[in-house]
């Protein structure tokens, strides 16, 4: 099946879509493993559901993105997590 994907939409573009499955694999891994963080169980306690996907954009096609500016309650999230990440 690999074989017949990789004849008809070339090798390159199926290496594209296997690092983009794996990124999306290593994305779910990590926010169960923030998930584990007191930092998260903080938020839950808020009454705040945080999700979040850390994908490379090399392997994306790329899109212009619009501006999103958070709120300062949502933002403090995002930071924490960002910490974590890092």
């Amino acid at each position: 099946m690999i074989r017949n994907l990789r004849l008809v939409c070339g090798l390159n573009n199926v290496n594209k879509l296997a690092s983009m499955i794996k990124e999306m694999i290593l994305s779910k891994d990590l926010i169960d493993e923030y998930k584990q963080n007191e930092d998260y169980n903080l938020i839950l306690a808020m009454g705040v559901e945080f999700d979040a996907q850390v994908l490379a954009n090399g392997h994306w096609p790329i899109q212009q993105q619009d501006l999103c500016i958070l709120p300062p309650e949502i933002k403090k999230f995002t930071i924490k997590f960002e910490k974590f990440y890092k």
